[in-house]
């Protein structure tokens, strides 16, 4: 927001920069009234301006990269090394991480290197399974880290022997911090997790398609989605007007995937008709969605 006096003329009105947004008395001896200001919002004033579409220029994901966990047999722990690629001219992230509470304990975070400032909050991590996370630089500068850099290491226990095997279900999510990060022009890029491999084709999967279910919906959905390859897949909900309402980065794997989405989470939807499209999945279809109360 910023604040204009409500006196001031602009001598452009399609040029308004720069403008009086002070008023100024000498030698003040008494009250003096109407002297206001008009507030004004600045940047995306009805919320349907699309950042992934807005520019010409590619914008590339933030990526974190899991490394492979090293599981030690006398304690059940892993340890999972975190490094980032496109961590390019950025100045602030955020997000969540959700973990399997369930069949593991959330029990720190190790090696805090190459990004001063990061923090994180686990007060209710184990009981949650949630994780929240916030980086800023302080003086709003911007940093770059070189592709592979390692910033911490998550450490993680079985609640119970035997449980080594299983998956900790690591996913970014919206549900205390929303997945995004800022770059020095005040763009903003997706964030996505995935592991250190190479894709590779699966011939076992002849086209990529998906579905959703239930449909009509009271807001919560299940996307089930078959992918050739692991990529990044971007759910995109608008309405009739073309206005996106809700919109999330998931990471597939080769194969079959599952998401659960709520798609109430960003904005209160009436009930009526709505659009969801995969971008990223080939020969991608629009799905119409009904919402109910």
């Amino acid at each position: 927001w910023t604040f204009v006096d409500s006196s001031y003329q602009f001598p452009d009105t399609t040029n308004p920069f720069p403008y009086k947004d002070s008023i100024s008395f000498t030698n003040l001896a008494s009250n003096k009234t109407n002297q206001t200001f008009i507030g004004v919002k600045l940047g995306d004033v009805n919320y349907d301006w699309n950042p992934l579409l807005a520019r010409g220029n590619a914008i590339e994901n933030l990526q974190l990269i899991m490394d492979d966990g090293q599981w030690t047999t006398n304690n059940e722990q892993i340890k999972i090394p975190i490094s980032v690629k496109n961590f390019k001219g950025l100045t602030a992230l955020q997000y969540t991480l959700h973990f399997d509470n369930s069949n593991y304990e959330f029990v720190t975070l190790e090696g805090f290197k190459n990004l001063q400032g990061f923090e994180y909050n686990a007060r209710q991590a184990n009981k949650t399974g949630n994780i929240s996370f916030l980086w800023a630089d302080a003086k709003g500068d911007e940093k770059t880290l070189e592709d592979g850099t390692e910033i911490f290491t998550l450490v993680f226990k079985a609640r119970k022997l035997g449980t080594s095997n299983m998956k900790l279900g690591l996913a970014l999510t919206n549900d205390i911090t929303e997945i995004e990060t800022w770059d020095k022009n005040y763009l903003q890029h997706p964030i996505i997790l995935t592991k250190r491999e190479k894709p590779i084709v699966n011939t076992a999967v002849s086209s990529e398609q998906w579905s959703v279910n239930p449909n009509p919906t009271s807001g919560e959905i299940t996307v089930n989605m078959q992918c050739k390859l692991n990529k990044s897949i971007t759910i995109n909900l608008t309405n009739a007007g073309g206005k996106t309402l809700y919109q999330q980065v998931f990471v597939t794997i080769i194969g079959n995937n599952v998401f659960k989405i709520n798609l109430k989470k960003q904005h209160t939807l009436i009930a009526g008709v709505y659009y969801l499209k995969a971008i990223g999945l080939n020969d991608v279809d629009v799905k119409k969605i009904v919402v109910k109360q």
